[in-house]
């Protein structure tokens, strides 16, 4: 057959995209179905060893070692948008994580500080989704010091917004509960 023109390639994307953003648009309803049987059973929305299963049970067949790992990227990054999603609809939770943060360090959630300096450790693979995290929720790192130690990355990041927002409670939520040693250290002007 003929081949087809770029228009028609472009033309093709666009009906696949259309697709795609159905199929979205139904999978970010089931994580909205996901959060609120959470609330209601407590559950975590964050489980490492099922996510990372999926992963590779889902993209297993694919031969193309590059496509594959492009695959993965897709997906763990979809995943990532769909936890998102569910922290900001399961909004007690995120209440008792922040006030619980806070209270260990010591802080009141009434100061008008428009920055939050934490630290974490994590493994590197993870520093870059927690990256990706705060990105995914509007949320700019102003500053970051991460040095390699014997368990992992140790991360210091001063993050731009206040308590208050949305998107900062959202991504404190869920830090806390995807990483291991999360903690608040201070609230900050911003310079």
């Amino acid at each position: 057959g003929r081949k087809m023109t770029l228009e028609e390639i472009r033309e093709e994307i666009d009906q696949i995209d259309q697709q795609m953003k159905a199929l979205f648009l139904k999978r970010m309803d089931c994580a909205r179905r996901v959060a609120e049987t959470k609330a209601r059973t407590g559950g975590d929305v964050y489980v490492a060893e099922r996510e990372a299963a999926m992963v590779k049970r889902r993209t297993s067949d694919i031969a193309d070692e590059e496509l594959k790992e492009n695959y993965r990227d897709f997906l763990t990054h979809t995943i990532c948008i769909s936890r998102k999603h569910q922290y900001g609809i399961l909004t007690k939770m995120q209440d008792e994580t922040v006030r619980a943060l806070l209270a260990e360090a010591g802080l009141e959630e009434g100061a008008g500080k428009e920055a939050v300096r934490v630290s974490l450790r994590c493994r590197e693979e993870d520093l870059h989704r927690y990256m990706d995290m705060a990105a995914l929720n509007h949320v700019s790192v102003k500053e970051m010091a991460a040095k390699e130690t014997e368990e992992g990355m140790a991360a210091e990041l001063l993050l731009k917004g206040n308590v208050r927002q949305e998107g900062m409670r959202r991504l404190l939520c869920q830090l806390a509960k995807e990483s291991g040693t999360f903690k608040v250290l201070s609230l900050e002007d911003v310079s």
